[in-house]
């Protein structure tokens, strides 16, 4: 199983809707077959409590495009409340690096890379940040 952005892979190289590794997301893995065929590449698998991970039959609902997907988030992506507090909450008391803060950010709040990174950019003086090796490292300052 590999994780990408919140999302379980599986591998199965005779899937139709498996690339070219022979990956296939988990959801969609199921929903075809629940359905019993095959998706449609415009075909969308949402998640109806937004855990991505989160593949149970009675979790999943097949949608005809990203359109109807759209609809649904509508109101969740039109604008992102993060606040400090929310971005201390992800990072808890660990050490993290960048990569790591933006996708749990973007996992979390359902935002773009660059939402993610101008959120962090609005609270940086509120951490301690290093380098090491070519990564950018945080950590919630102790006060």
């Amino acid at each position: 199983m590999i994780f990408n952005n919140g999302y379980v892979y599986i591998k199965d190289y005779n899937h139709p809707n498996s690339d070219c590794a022979g990956r296939i997301s988990r959801s969609r893995y199921r929903m075809s077959n629940m359905i019993g065929r095959p998706l449609k590449k415009r075909e969308v698998v949402h998640h109806k409590n937004k855990d991505r991970s989160d593949d149970r039959p009675e979790n999943l609902k097949l949608l005809k495009d990203n359109g109807k997907h759209n609809k649904i988030h509508g109101k969740d992506h039109r604008k992102y409340k993060i606040s400090y507090k929310d971005i201390e909450k992800l990072i808890r008391n660990e050490t993290i690096n960048l990569t790591e803060l933006r996708s749990r950010l973007m996992n979390k709040f359902r935002c773009s890379h660059m939402t993610a990174e101008r959120r962090i950019s609005d609270y940086i003086d509120n951490f301690e940040v290093w380098y090491e090796g070519g990564n950018k490292f945080f950590k919630v300052i102790t006060r």
